[in-house]
C-alpha cells in the first residue's frame, strides 16, 4: 500500500540488473511510446520513462504513430504523419532524460519501437498503409536525432526490408 507502480516496477528493474551484472549483458526496458511525453508515471500503469531510463542499458519506446490520439503533437491524424509522430516523440524522450538524469549519471540508450503494419482499426482517413517509405520516414526520424538503433515491428510478421537501406 505504501509504494506506487512505478516504484515496484523501478525496484524489479533494479534487482535484475543487479543480479544479471556478472554476465555483462544488456538489458532492455519496453514502455509505451506516450511514456517519452508525460512526467512520471501519468497513467498509474507503473511506466516512468525517465526512472526507467536511469536503470536498464536500454529503454524501448513503442513510438508507432498508430498508437498516438488526434491531435497529438498537434498532428491531426498521427498515423498518417510517421515522420514526425516518431520524432517528436523520441525529441520528447531525448529531452526528458537530459532533464531528468544528470549527465554524469548513467541513462540508457533510446531503442524505439517503429510501426511496420497498418492499423485499418483507426478507420477510414485515419491511417495510412504502412509500406516501405512509411517505414523508411520513422527510420528518418530516428536518425535525424542520432538515434541509430530502431526495431521495428509487425504483428504478423511481414517486414517492409527495403525501407532498411533507403533512409
Amino acid at each position: 500500500d505504501t509504494k506506487t507502480k512505478s516504484d515496484i516496477i523501478c525496484e524489479f528493474l533494479e534487482k535484475v540488473m543487479e543480479e544479471m551484472e556478472p554476465y555483462n549483458v544488456v538489458i532492455s526496458g519496453d514502455v509505451f511510446g506516450i511514456t517519452t511525453k508525460r512526467l512520471g508515471d501519468f497513467e498509474n500503469i507503473g511506466q516512468d520513462f525517465a526512472r526507467i531510463a536511469k536503470i536498464v542499458d536500454v529503454i524501448c519506446p513503442m513510438v508507432y504513430p498508430s498508437h498516438y490520439g488526434y491531435n497529438e503533437y498537434r498532428l491531426p491524424r498521427p498515423d498518417k504523419d510517421p515522420y514526425n509522430t516518431v520524432y517528436y516523440a523520441l525529441k520528447d524522450g531525448q529531452n526528458r532524460i537530459a532533464e531528468t538524469i544528470p549527465t554524469e549519471e548513467h541513462s540508457a540508450v533510446i531503442r524505439p519501437y517503429l510501426q511496420d503494419f497498418t492499423a485499418t482499426w483507426l478507420g477510414s482517413g485515419n491511417y495510412i498503409v504502412y509500406d516501405t517509405n512509411a517505414v523508411k520516414n520513422q527510420i528518418q526520424a530516428c536518425f535525424d536525432l542520432r538515434i541509430d538503433e530502431f526495431i521495428l515491428w509487425d504483428p504478423s510478421n511481414k517486414y517492409c526490408y527495403d525501407a532498411l537501406g533507403k533512409a
